[in-house]
């Protein structure tokens, strides 16, 4: 077969593989793209458990018996407010994913 005018012995007939390619539409997050305004259930479960992990550290060690106790080495005082500290900020992370 030899080649016709426009130099492709294929004029004519439909290439799929040279059409652009065509991407759908992107969706920020899952609850967006299930049609969910507040979110999943699963995602409302994993933000009751960031909020119980920012707050529980403070509900259980900002006291007498932990971070005030005067028994304690200031050594250990520093790690319990270091583990305080941590749980807070991996719950506040964890809220605002």
């Amino acid at each position: 077969m030899t080649p016709q005018r426009g130099g492709s012995p294929f004029n004519g007939v439909r290439d799929k593989y040279r059409e652009p390619m065509t991407c759908p539409p992107t969706v920020s997050s899952p609850a967006k793209a299930s049609g969910l305004r507040g979110g999943s259930a699963g995602r409302k479960i994993l933000n009751i458990v960031a909020g119980v992990t920012a707050v529980g550290g403070f509900a259980a060690d900002w006291n007498r018996t932990h971070l005030f106790n005067p028994n304690w080495s200031p050594h250990a005082k520093f790690h319990d407010a270091q583990t305080i500290a941590v749980g807070s900020l991996l719950g506040v992370v964890a809220c605002t994913c």
